[in-house]
């Protein structure tokens, strides 16, 4: 059976390996599923909760293209139900072997048919090109200790840098929705910084911001089936300055 990828397989990954999971708090089992660090209790709580807040966006997803294509809710309800109450902030301190239950191999295979009867929205974006991005980022932020730019344009850089890791760190839950995200945010930015830009540090900035961003709308592009970055609606550089590609 061939994998369609939609927000339900993206979902039932999801799922599933939380399901192998099992006798842990559950905020720790999210927080290893979704690549959460815990260095700060706070932040790493507020972080998760983020996460599961775009996992229900995908699950209303999930509802409301089944719809769409006439399946009889009876068919896929249960699981819908199953995977908003693993996801309840209430239990995030519950122990999860309590609570694992609910992700039966019944539910994920609801989840699995919810896939295939759902459009196949994009292509996976392969281990090589995620890491080509992330040693992107690492190389610029590296480079960034031992520049000599001015407060402004590192504040700017480092506002860029944190857009792609967050874009990267959601990617496996709400797919390259992601990163068209974190570009419409980060041409904002721009936008909004543009007059502490204007000198040489911040033409050297943008160069090497360009090439980061311009390797990430090549990869969604290539992925994405329906709506690409460049060719429908988001020419950014029709809007302004040719910037980031």
């Amino acid at each position: 059976m061939a994998i369609r990828i939609n927000s339900a397989y993206r979902v039932m990954k999801i799922m599933e390996s939380a399901s192998k999971l099992v006798s842990e708090p559950t905020i720790e089992v999210w927080q290893k599923i979704l690549n959460i660090s815990n260095d700060d209790e706070l932040s790493s709580a507020y972080k998760v909760l983020e996460k599961l807040n775009l996992l229900r966006a995908e699950i209303i997803a999930i509802s409301e293209g089944m719809k769409r294509v006439n399946i009889d809710t009876n068919t896929y309800e249960r699981a819908i139900k199953s995977v908003e109450g693993v996801l309840r902030p209430q239990i995030l301190y519950q122990n999860w072997a309590n609570i694992r239950g609910a992700l039966s191999h019944d539910v994920l295979n609801l989840l699995n048919i919810c896939s295939q009867l759902l459009p196949d929205e994009e292509e996976m974006i392969s281990e090589d090109d995620l890491n080509t991005i992330k040693s992107g980022i690492e190389n610029f932020r590296n480079s960034l200790s031992k520049s000599e730019y001015s407060s402004d344009v590192k504040v700017f850089v480092v506002n860029q840098l944190k857009l792609i890791e967050e874009a990267l760190s959601n990617y496996h839950i709400i797919g390259v929705k992601a990163f068209s995200t974190a570009y419409y945010k980060a041409y904002v930015d721009l936008i909004k910084d543009a007059s502490k830009l204007q000198n040489d540090d911040g033409k050297r900035a943008i160069d090497k911001i360009k090439g980061v961003w311009k390797k990430i709308v090549e990869t969604s592009d290539k992925a994405n089936k329906y709506q690409h970055l460049l060719s429908n609606g988001i020419k950014l550089l029709e809007m302004g300055k040719d910037i980031f590609i």
